[in-house]
């Protein structure tokens, strides 16, 4: 059993982005209870091509989001999900950060996360989207192509 929090981002100005990032992490207490802790309405964008920019640069480092959590917390970021208001449109899981692993004097830490593009998980199918993720990372293309057709007919 776990305890989610859910903490807003401070919204700059009164307008509200059409897509945002809800970031997840976790961590364990010693009594081995997951925490979750949500931090919706991350990197904001008008449009799909945008909001897929931010997730390149979120993914690079570009856009920093540890500082969402509080200093000196060790928890771990799990998911990245795109929202378009409440609607969920997109999940990435399964995020490997190359600094968790950056202790290890064989590894060489990268700037970029790892992602396992293949546990992506669409919500909600839409081509807009997958025209952004296909121009903002061409290399996925067919796990793309192949993930959307097949989460958009549900098999």
């Amino acid at each position: 059993m776990g305890v989610e929090i859910t903490i807003r981002s401070k919204a700059v100005g009164n307008d509200k982005k059409r897509f945002g990032y809800k970031m997840v992490f976790h961590d364990r207490n010693k009594d081995l209870t997951i925490n979750w802790y949500n931090f919706p309405d991350f990197a904001p964008a008008d449009t799909a091509a945008e909001a897929i920019g931010n997730l390149a640069k979120i993914l690079n480092r570009s856009i920093p989001f540890q500082q969402l959590l509080e200093e000196g917390s060790e928890a771990i970021l799990t998911r990245i999900e795109l929202l378009e208001g409440e609607k969920k449109l997109f999940r990435i899981n399964n995020i490997d950060d190359p600094q968790s692993l950056a202790n290890m004097p064989w590894f060489n830490v990268k700037e970029k996360m790892l992602v396992a593009w293949r546990t992506m998980v669409f919500d909600d199918v839409n081509r807009e989207l997958l025209d952004a993720l296909v121009t903002a990372f061409p290399e996925q293309k067919q796990i793309f192509k192949g993930k959307f057709l097949e989460d958009g007919l549900g098999l």
